[in-house]
């Protein structure tokens, strides 16, 4: 668990978002309508509906971010054949 402050530092920090503060207290505070994330003790947590969300979306995504890194280590070339030019007299 977290507070709302916190998270929304660390997430500046790391550059996971571009929005302001007051942008960000909106959006938690729209989580927590929806029921994705609850704020008791002035700590955030998921909820079971927002950990369900969550698993369901890194599922999807872990396939691109695997092929990401993939990329990242071995340069995309080298996975396949060089092409060859042939040359004919016409």
């Amino acid at each position: 668990m977290i507070s709302k402050s916190v998270f929304i530092d660390v997430a500046k920090k790391a550059n996971m978002v571009e929005k302001k503060e007051r942008a960000l207290y909106k959006n938690l505070e729209f989580l927590q309508k929806k029921k994705l994330i609850s704020y008791n003790n002035k700590n955030l947590a998921l909820t079971i509906k927002g950990k369900k969300l969550f698993e369901k979306v890194n599922e999807e995504l872990t396939p691109y971010f695997n092929v990401s890194d993939a990329l990242k280590k071995k340069d995309p070339l080298s996975y396949s054949k060089k092409a060859q030019t042939v040359f004919r007299k016409i």
